[in-house]
């Protein structure tokens, strides 16, 4: 790997993060807010897996992710 794609999974951590902080700071409902830290942390996951899978199917683990990150 190189440096990029370490530095994008660091943005993602920290994307994730001020998001969940941005929603805590405008007084989202509990509820919802676990819901999205949920879907922040599974598209994370599946982008991940999608990055560290060398065959064909790290495709469908991307799909996945980006489906799960536009379902909020």
């Amino acid at each position: 790997m190189s440096s990029t794609d370490d530095f994008r999974y660091i943005g993602w951590f920290l994307a994730g993060r001020l998001v969940l902080f941005c929603l805590t700071v405008f007084g989202i409902a509990l509820d919802d807010l676990c819901v999205n830290g949920w879907i922040t942390r599974s598209c994370r996951c599946c982008g991940l897996i999608g990055a560290l899978v060398s065959s064909s199917y790290k495709w469908g683990s991307f799909t996945f992710g980006l489906i799960r990150s536009h379902t909020r």
